[in-house]
Protein backbone atom coordinates (compact mmCIF):
# COMPACT_ATOMS: atom_id res chain seq x y z
CA UNK A 1 0.00 0.00 0.00
CA UNK A 2 1.40 3.37 -0.99
CA UNK A 3 1.80 6.04 1.64
CA UNK A 4 -0.59 8.97 1.91
CA UNK A 5 2.47 11.19 1.29
CA UNK A 6 2.70 10.05 -2.32
CA UNK A 7 2.11 12.83 -4.83
CA UNK A 8 1.38 12.57 -8.55
CA UNK A 9 3.61 13.93 -11.28
CA UNK A 10 1.97 14.30 -14.71
CA UNK A 11 4.39 14.14 -17.64
CA UNK A 12 2.75 15.46 -20.79
CA UNK A 13 4.16 13.76 -23.88
CA UNK A 14 6.13 10.54 -24.15
CA UNK A 15 8.95 11.47 -26.44
CA UNK A 16 12.68 11.00 -25.95
CA UNK A 17 13.09 13.69 -23.28
CA UNK A 18 10.03 12.70 -21.27
CA UNK A 19 11.14 9.07 -21.38
CA UNK A 20 14.61 10.00 -20.09
CA UNK A 21 13.04 12.07 -17.30
CA UNK A 22 10.87 9.17 -16.13
CA UNK A 23 13.78 6.70 -16.29
CA UNK A 24 16.00 9.07 -14.29
CA UNK A 25 13.32 9.67 -11.68
CA UNK A 26 12.67 5.96 -11.18
CA UNK A 27 16.36 5.09 -10.98
CA UNK A 28 16.85 7.84 -8.37
CA UNK A 29 14.10 6.47 -6.13
CA UNK A 30 11.26 8.87 -6.95
CA UNK A 31 8.78 5.98 -6.85
CA UNK A 32 8.95 6.11 -3.05
CA UNK A 33 7.22 9.49 -2.99
CA UNK A 34 5.68 9.98 -6.44
CA UNK A 35 3.21 8.29 -8.75
CA UNK A 36 4.24 9.19 -12.30
CA UNK A 37 1.59 9.42 -15.00
CA UNK A 38 2.88 9.81 -18.56
CA UNK A 39 0.30 11.01 -21.08
CA UNK A 40 1.21 10.71 -24.74
CA UNK A 41 -0.84 11.53 -27.80
CA UNK A 42 0.86 8.90 -29.97
CA UNK A 43 -0.26 5.28 -29.85
CA UNK A 44 3.30 4.02 -29.40
CA UNK A 45 5.48 4.56 -26.33
CA UNK A 46 8.69 6.57 -26.64
CA UNK A 47 10.85 5.77 -29.65
CA UNK A 48 14.02 7.15 -31.23
CA UNK A 49 12.72 9.80 -33.61
CA UNK A 50 16.26 10.82 -34.63
CA UNK A 51 16.78 7.48 -36.39
CA UNK A 52 13.24 7.15 -37.71
CA UNK A 53 14.43 7.23 -41.33
CA UNK A 54 16.35 3.99 -40.67
CA UNK A 55 12.99 2.23 -41.11
CA UNK A 56 13.52 2.72 -44.85
CA UNK A 57 16.75 0.69 -44.59
CA UNK A 58 15.08 -2.27 -42.88
CA UNK A 59 15.16 -1.35 -39.21
CA UNK A 60 12.07 -2.68 -37.47
CA UNK A 61 10.07 -0.35 -35.19
CA UNK A 62 10.93 -2.32 -32.04
CA UNK A 63 14.61 -1.46 -32.61
CA UNK A 64 13.73 2.21 -32.14
CA UNK A 65 11.88 1.65 -28.87
CA UNK A 66 13.22 3.67 -25.94
CA UNK A 67 10.86 2.77 -23.10
CA UNK A 68 12.67 0.46 -20.67
CA UNK A 69 10.29 -2.35 -19.61
CA UNK A 70 11.86 -2.34 -16.15
CA UNK A 71 10.87 1.31 -15.72
CA UNK A 72 7.48 1.15 -17.42
CA UNK A 73 6.45 -1.87 -15.35
CA UNK A 74 7.22 -0.06 -12.08
CA UNK A 75 3.97 0.19 -10.06
CA UNK A 76 4.55 3.94 -9.65
CA UNK A 77 4.51 4.52 -13.43
CA UNK A 78 1.35 4.71 -15.52
CA UNK A 79 1.60 5.33 -19.25
CA UNK A 80 -1.48 6.53 -21.08
CA UNK A 81 -1.00 6.33 -24.86
CA UNK A 82 -3.28 7.78 -27.54
CA UNK A 83 -4.48 10.43 -25.08
CA UNK A 84 -4.46 14.12 -25.90
CA UNK A 85 -4.11 16.63 -23.06
CA UNK A 86 -6.23 19.69 -23.76
CA UNK A 87 -6.14 21.35 -20.34
CA UNK A 88 -5.01 20.85 -16.76
CA UNK A 89 -7.02 21.42 -13.64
Amino acid sequence: MRSARVRTLAVIGHGMVANKLVESLIRRGAARTWDIVVIGEETEPAYDRVHLSSLFRGTVPTELALADPEVTSDPAVTILSAEKVTDLD
